[in-house]
C-alpha cells in the first residue's frame, strides 16, 4: 500500500512539475552568438578557446573552435554588452569584440580572422577583423531593446505603445475593454504574450485588451527586450494562432542603480469642449509611479 502511495505521489508530482515547466518552453527568452574563427586564407582555424563576457554581471562562457573553426554560444542573456576574445596563450592573436550587443530570439553571426604565425618565430602582425553578417531569426518578427522603449512617449505606460511601431501590429483604442492588439490581421483573442517565457494570457476571454487584467502585466521600466513573432518555425514557440509578444525583463549588474517615475491626470488637464460641443468629463484624478532598482543577486 505504501508503494502504490509513493508511486501515486511520484505521478502526481510528475505532472504537476510538467503543467508549471510547459509555459516555460512556449518562447525564446535568450539570444546566442555563433562565430567563425579563420585564417586570412579563409581557412578554418580549429581547436582555439574563446571566451565570450557578459560585461554587466562578468558572465563567462568558455568554448572551444570546432574543426570548421566554428562555436557557438546559447543561452545568453539579451542586451549587453558583451565581450568575445581569445584564451590568453593561443598561438593567434585577434582585435577583441567588444560592446556587442544581442537581440531576442536571435543568434548573432560573428567572423573573426587572424594571420598565423610564421615558421621561423617571427613577430606576428596580426589584422583582427569583425564581420556582422546580421542574424539568425526564427521568423517574421520584430524587436525592440531598451533604448527603443525609453525614446517611445507612451501617456499610460502600456507596451502597446511601443507595439504599434511595428507596420504588422494594429492597436485599436475604440473597442470597448479595449485597446485590443491584433497582429497581421489577427483575431484579437487569438495572440499571447509571455514574461520570461511565463504566460500573461486572459485565458476565460473576460478582456478585449489581451491582458489577464485591466493593465499591462508588466512595467516599462523592467523591460530589457521584447518582440513581436508572427509565424515563428521554431518549435519552442506555440499556443498562438495570431502572434506572440515576447517579453524578457532586465537582469541585475555588478553596479547598483535605479530610476523613477511620476505621471498624474486629472479633469483640470482635460478639455470640456469638442468642436463646440459641452464635454461632461467629470471630476478625476490619476496619480502613476514607480521605481526600478537594479542590482545582481
Amino acid at each position: 500500500m505504501k508503494n502504490k502511495i509513493n508511486r501515486a505521489s511520484a505521478a502526481i508530482a510528475l505532472a504537476c512539475g510538467l503543467m508549471i515547466s510547459s509555459p516555460l518552453m512556449a518562447v525564446d527568452t535568450s539570444s546566442g552568438i555563433r562565430e567563425v574563427l579563420v585564417d586570412t586564407q579563409g581557412n578554418p582555424v580549429a581547436n582555439q578557446t574563446v571566451i565570450v563576457t557578459h560585461k554587466p554581471t562578468g558572465r563567462v562562457k568558455t568554448l572551444t573552435t570546432t574543426g570548421n573553426g566554428v562555436f557557438q554560444a546559447n543561452g545568453l542573456n539579451v542586451g549587453g554588452p558583451y565581450s568575445v576574445e581569445l584564451k590568453d596563450g593561443s598561438e593567434y592573436t585577434v582585435d577583441d569584440i567588444e560592446n556587442l550587443f544581442l537581440t531576442l530570439g536571435r543568434t548573432a553571426n560573428i567572423q573573426l580572422s587572424a594571420k598565423t604565425e610564421e615558421a621561423e618565430g617571427a613577430v606576428v602582425v596580426v589584422v583582427g577583423k569583425r564581420t556582422l553578417a546580421g542574424s539568425f531569426k526564427k521568423g517574421p518578427s520584430y524587436e525592440f531593446d531598451e533604448g527603443d522603449i525609453s525614446n517611445t512617449a507612451a501617456i499610460g505606460r502600456d507596451i502597446k505603445s511601443i507595439l504599434r511601431k511595428d507596420s504588422k501590429v494594429t492597436v485599436d483604442s475604440t473597442v470597448d475593454g479595449g485597446p485590443a492588439l491584433s497582429i497581421a490581421g489577427g483575431n484579437i483573442r487569438s495572440n499571447s504574450l509571455t514574461v520570461d517565457g511565463v504566460k500573461q494570457n486572459d485565458d476565460f476571454g473576460l478582456n478585449k485588451n489581451g491582458y489577464p487584467g485591466r493593465r499591462t502585466p508588466i512595467s516599462l521600466d523592467a523591460i530589457e527586450q521584447l518582440e513581436v513573432n508572427i509565424a515563428p518555425y521554431d518549435v519552442t514557440y506555440g499556443d498562438f494562432q495570431g502572434g506572440n509578444v515576447n517579453i524578457v525583463t532586465k537582469s541585475g549588474t555588478n553596479e547598483f542603480s535605479g530610476s523613477a517615475f511620476y505621471f498624474r491626470s486629472d479633469d483640470s488637464m482635460i478639455g470640456d469642449k469638442s468642436v463646440g460641443t459641452d464635454l461632461n468629463i467629470g471630476e478625476f484624478e490619476e496619480d502613476t509611479y514607480g521605481l526600478r532598482l537594479v542590482v545582481l543577486f
